[in-house]
């Protein structure tokens, strides 16, 4: 596939895709990213940042902030960033990566942003629908019969139902949170409740046991308590959950039957059917907790999913980072970064090197091949020597990639000296090979321009070459 397809490619994607330079500058973009703007077309965009782009600072200041992040750091990151289109808040998911010039220096970053407005909101509706879910459920909880609670490792109470707080005399039951047995009415049997919360954590078995607890009124009370591991989203244990239920009649009931020497085998009934029933009652509300335990799991595999689905999109946005490689060299190449940098060099040595690295192309096509340079040219000279490489490497590449027989030849000569330390040089390139249509002789400098079309398959490239060189 060619550059100019790419090209087209990246204009009719629903995607904004751009890259600036490490300041900000925009070296590029795709229509998406010029229409967003409020620009027909993306060479508008070109050479500006988004302080001169946007009117909304804040906004502006924060994909700054990112953009410089990634520079800083050198690595990729996929966020979520806000903007105003046509009055309306737009959320997009972005992901930046850093590209990096000829000399492995990171020369700024490359942007895809999809529009996630609408899954946005969505979302937005999911969470709200968990916090009324988590509302509800915490609404069960502190409706249930029996006393519900639950204690951390460290046998400090979590929370608890309203029955358990109003027995205890508490205000609400955001009261109990942070406490222990011994701070409460209990603290007499403190010892060996925390024993029974020890042994639950420890073996991992659900326990029950009969419990005398004094409550807030000065009564002592029986409770039946049911005790199971508390466990976090990986299964690991954190405390103890535990329902109470009061059994203090009953017990009396049961006593009394048992003094009845008569009636023992009444009584033997008794107990049976009442842990029978006892065994439903505390049943029934655990399996309402085991019941919206199951909710809050789908829950979670619900922000499973979205991380998967984060993920996928992570790696499609690797893939198509791979499939834009060529545009960000062409970008990197029309910004002419890489003559910025002026410095001393030997001419002599640099048409030495292209030199030699055509000679074994024109030797394999039986080409005469030559550079020559005028004698009047200075030994040294101060500029910009890769600027200079790179239109003489694209010249020469050209006329040997159209030349079939005969000879390419290169002269460097010196047109005129402009001051006492300055001069313009002059570089002709000749061949013999198809030549260029006099009528088509100034397009072919333009951009991604091709006088053969790349699916005719005569001669590759990608029509950029000689776009460098003027």
């Amino acid at each position: 596939m060619s550059s100019f397809d790419i090209t087209q490619l990246l204009n009719v994607m629903p995607l904004n895709v751009y890259w600036k330079d490490k300041n900000g500058v925009y070296l590029s973009c795709n229509l998406a990213q010029a229409h967003f703007f409020g620009a027909q077309d993306p060479q508008e965009i070109i050479g500006k940042t988004d302080l001169q782009l946007s009117n909304n600072l804040q906004l502006t200041t924060s994909w700054i902030k990112n953009d410089q992040k990634v520079i800083k750091d050198g690595t990729p990151i996929i966020i979520e960033e806000t903007s105003m289109l046509d009055g309306n808040k737009i959320t997009g998911l972005s992901c930046k990566i850093p590209f990096k010039d000829d000399l492995g220096n990171i020369a700024g970053m490359m942007g895809i942003t999809i529009d996630i407005t609408a899954q946005k909101k969505i979302a937005d509706k999911l969470v709200q629908e968990r916090k009324n879910a988590q509302i509800a459920l915490d609404n069960i909880i502190a409706r249930l019969p029996g006393h519900v609670y639950w204690v951390d490792k460290d046998n400090r109470y979590l929370g608890c139902n309203d029955l358990q707080a109003k027995n205890l005399g508490l205000k609400n039951r955001y009261e109990i949170i942070g406490k222990t047995n011994n701070q409460l009415p209990w603290a007499n049997q403190a010892q060996k409740l925390d024993a029974i919360n020890n042994i639950v954590m420890a073996t991992g078995k659900e326990h029950l046991e009969e419990e005398p607890a004094q409550l807030a009124d000065g009564s002592t009370r029986t409770f039946l308590s049911r005790k199971t591991p508390l466990l976090d989203e990986n299964g690991i244990t954190i405390g103890v959950l535990g329902i109470s239920f009061d059994i203090t009649d009953r017990k009396i009931i049961e006593q009394e039957l048992l003094a009845a020497k008569d009636a023992a085998e009444s009584a033997s009934r008794a107990k049976t059917e009442f842990l029978a029933n006892m065994s439903h009652d505390v049943k029934t509300p655990m399996a309402g907790l085991i019941g919206m335990a199951n909710i809050m799991a789908e829950d979670i595999t619900d922000r499973e999913t979205d991380r998967q689905r984060s993920h996928i999109i992570h790696s499609c946005g690797l893939q198509v980072l791979a499939f834009f490689n060529n545009c960000i060299e062409l970008s990197k190449m029309e910004m002419q970064e890489w003559a910025t940098k002026e410095e001393v060099f030997s001419l002599d040595k640099l048409l030495a090197e292209i030199k030699d690295l055509f000679v074994p192309a024109a030797q394999t096509k039986k080409l005469a091949f030559d550079i020559e340079h005028d004698s009047a040219l200075p030994e040294m000279l101060h500029g910009h020597r890769t600027s200079l490489y790179r239109v003489i490497l694209n010249l020469i590449g050209n006329a040997l990639k159209f030349t079939e027989q005969g000879s390419v030849n290169v002269q460097v000569r010196l047109v005129e000296t402009l001051a006492s330390d300055q001069i313009r040089l002059g570089i002709e390139v000749s061949d013999t090979g198809i030549g260029i249509p006099a009528d088509k002789q100034k397009i072919i400098f333009e951009k991604l321009h091709r006088l053969t079309p790349s699916y005719e398959g005569k001669v590759d490239g990608h029509g950029i070459g000689l776009y460098i060189v003027d």
